[in-house]
């Protein structure tokens, strides 16, 4: 879209432009925290696993081993706080590697957006 606003020579589209960029920022940010739950569901089960209480149920069951469920930090997220849910979303978007690939684009576009009008017929 920005090189389409700059060969058509239509400053309005640059500024368009910066709201897929968003977008993609936000879902990007949202996905980060998804991995995130993720790691830390991954970190307790570990930790449970090289437990001595793990060992000691193991040896005195005669049950066979069922794998523990991974994704339970996600079925638990409807019970959580819609605030704490936006504002890990939030610490996740502010991460330098999701932030500043995104900030890039829409400090280009600004700046296109300036040349325009500062240079309109260039």
């Amino acid at each position: 879209m920005l090189a389409a606003s700059i060969s058509l020579r239509h400053p309005q589209l640059i500024l368009l432009a910066i709201c897929p960029t968003v977008l993609f920022w936000i879902v990007e940010a949202v996905n980060k925290s998804f991995q995130e739950l993720f790691i830390e569901r991954v970190q307790e089960i570990e930790t449970y696993l090289r437990s001595t209480v793990f060992e000691n149920g193991v040896a005195e069951s005669l049950t066979p081993f069922t794998a523990p469920r991974i994704s339970q930090n996600f079925v638990d997220v409807g019970d959580r706080n819609i605030v704490k849910r936006f504002l890990r979303v939030f610490r996740c978007g502010i991460i330098g590697n999701v932030l500043i690939p995104y900030l890039a684009i829409i400090a280009a576009s600004i700046l296109c957006w300036i040349g325009f009008r500062i240079f309109p017929h260039l």
